[in-house]
């Protein structure tokens, strides 16, 4: 699960990022303050960290994720930019995922220790 969370994340912080420039070039054109292309960023750059985490370490890729989605989720209804709503649902997706992937891990460790200690005695 940690491979699937990450490279996913991966590919939409790519997609996403595609979009918030296209949403920060057009608001250049346009004029529009309230685009929401620079928290379009914040969220590319808590995707990047939460998906490069995920492999090593997931717990710790939980938090960003969780932090998109609050900042994705809080700032999107306000701004031209509605899709940050969107990418803040995913971020807590990719966050749940983390959390069993990381779950998973310890569960197979306890039982690789109980299986060591049975065939030590």
């Amino acid at each position: 699960m940690k491979i699937a969370t990450g490279i996913i994340s991966l590919v939409l912080m790519v997609v996403m990022a595609i979009q918030t420039m296209g949403v920060g070039l057009g608001s250049a054109i346009l004029s529009d303050k309230h685009s929401g292309a620079g928290t379009g960023v914040l969220l590319i750059l808590l995707y990047l960290i939460g998906g490069a985490f995920v492999f090593a370490k997931p717990i710790v890729s939980v938090f960003p994720f969780v932090m998109a989605f609050i900042i994705g989720i809080s700032v999107g209804p306000h701004v031209t930019f509605k899709d940050l709503t969107f990418w803040g649902i995913f971020a807590l997706i990719f966050a749940i995922m983390s959390f069993f992937a990381w779950f998973g891990d310890r569960c197979k460790k306890k039982k690789a220790q109980a299986r060591e200690s049975t065939l030590q005695a």
